[in-house]
């Protein structure tokens, strides 16, 4: 899918989050939305941080962004990690305080180091699974 197509698609709290990465406003270039899709760091600020967004649920729109290093998505209402399967480059994912059940997504992600998804409904043989996949990576539950 081209990037112009993919901004389309997302919906205003996406953009805003986005936006606020590249330190934009309004409508991204081509060349902003390069580097959008090359993003190496990420912060999703929770819903109480700004005021004119709304908790993300979905983090979808992240499975484009292959190089994707260091995420943080504290204090959403996010349930499914699904879409972060293909995000090998990903080392660092702070998840702290969503609506999580299951990190089976993530247990391809070899490259993990550290995990933090404290506040969450994990239980512990879905931790104990986890652990087992990605053993190197520090996790705080």
């Amino acid at each position: 899918m081209d990037n112009r197509k993919w901004w389309n698609q997302l919906d205003d709290n996406w953009k805003n989050v986005f936006n606020k990465a590249i330190s934009i406003k309004g409508e991204p270039t081509d060349s902003d939305l390069e580097q959008i899709v090359n993003l190496q760091k990420l912060d999703c600020p929770d819903k109480n941080e700004i005021s004119d967004l709304e908790p993300l649920s979905d983090l979808e729109p992240l499975r484009t962004l292959t190089n994707l290093q260091e995420l943080d998505c504290s204090g959403n209402e996010i349930s499914d990690l699904e879409p972060l399967r293909a995000l090998t480059n990903l080392r660092e994912l702070d998840c702290y305080k969503n609506q999580l059940s299951d990190l089976e997504p993530l247990r391809a992600l070899t490259n993990l180091q550290t995990l933090d998804c404290s506040k969450n409904e994990i239980g512990w043989w879905n931790m104990r699974k986890f652990k087992k996949a990605v053993p190197n990576c520090e996790v705080y539950s």
